[in-house]
């Protein structure tokens, strides 16, 4: 190996007047090439490890705030629909005739989905899903 050394030359005032580089060869004996080779062979594994505990950790955070975000999301939402409850049941104390109304608007959007084909099964007990008006009812 060859390592460079700077030698500074001093003037009589303490000033650098002069600086100039020795190269010098230093042999190291196998064992000792081979121990500083595993030791850095050694550093550069745990600073890989210890990043990737960074990582793994980092990836943990994120996972802790969607959960959080996802929870707090799912509260909300009961939320609403047990105020939504809340607002229908009172509705319905205050009048009888707003199930009707709710009637009318499932069906509503039962008939906005409709494709035009009338149902494939005959059943003994089938709600008609639109009723038509009879001589009677005219």
């Amino acid at each position: 190996m060859f390592y460079s050394y700077p030698i500074f030359i001093l003037s009589s005032e303490g000033r650098c007047s002069k600086r100039e580089y020795f190269n010098i060869s230093i042999k190291f004996s196998a064992a000792f090439e081979k121990v500083a080779e595993e030791a850095a062979i050694a550093r550069s594994q745990a600073n890989k490890a210890e990043q990737e505990l960074q990582r793994v950790k980092f990836e943990e955070q994120q996972k802790l705030a969607r959960a959080e975000a996802d929870k707090q999301v799912k509260v909300f939402e009961a939320q609403a629909q047990a105020e939504s409850i809340r607002l229908q049941s009172e509705q319905l104390n205050r009048n009888p005739k707003y199930i009707e109304l709710l009637e009318a608007q499932t069906k509503l959007k039962a008939a906005e989905g409709w494709n035009g084909q009338l149902p494939n099964y005959m059943g003994s007990e089938a709600i008609p899903f639109i009723q038509l008006p009879t001589s009677t009812n005219r």
